[in-house]
């Protein structure tokens, strides 16, 4: 068993030529090792959580309520992010009670925050996998919320063997 990492996009940030070439690396990497006899999984670590992406979400809420995936595309939300990059730099105070408390609602799975997570990756997916197309690239998804089931766990495996610090 061979695992293979991808491009590891961002939820709402358009690919750049880094993504590309990773995507084309993993790409001929898996095709070696399947043509060697290998079993290869071909994994895309999407960025999907965090202060970042919850920036975004209420960046967007303040700058297009109610929004909806007929209301957005990639561009518009590659430029919100930067704009609510900038907005948590210069305002720590938006990026303590709006972006952080965000976090904290997508991983409490606030039915709010999962609606507007799921609009923004399926957004971002349908682009970026018009480029995995053309690239003839296949890959599995393994977002950064997959891992979310499993913290608890591991937190507590950590503070049972002393290691949380």
């Amino acid at each position: 068993m061979v695992a293979i990492d991808f491009s590891g996009p961002n939820i709402s940030k358009e690919m750049h030529v880094g993504h590309l070439r990773t995507t084309i690396l993993g790409e001929s990497m898996s095709m070696i090792q399947e043509f060697l006899g290998h079993k290869v999984y071909r994994i895309n670590h999407l960025r999907d959580r965090g202060t970042p992406f919850s920036m975004l979400i209420f960046q967007l809420k303040e700058t297009h309520p109610g929004f909806s995936k007929k209301l957005l595309f990639l561009k518009k939300l590659d430029k919100g992010y930067k704009a609510g990059s900038k907005k948590c730099k210069e305002d720590p105070e938006f990026k303590k009670k709006k972006a952080q408390e965000a976090v904290v609602q997508l991983q409490g799975e606030d039915k709010e925050c999962l609606e507007a997570w799921k609009i923004l990756c399926s957004i971002t997916m349908e682009e970026n996998y018009k480029l995995y197309k053309m690239l003839d690239a296949t890959l599995e998804e393994w977002p950064e919320s997959f891992y979310n089931p499993m913290l608890s766990l591991i937190v507590k495996n950590l503070k049972i063997k002393d290691l949380h610090n």
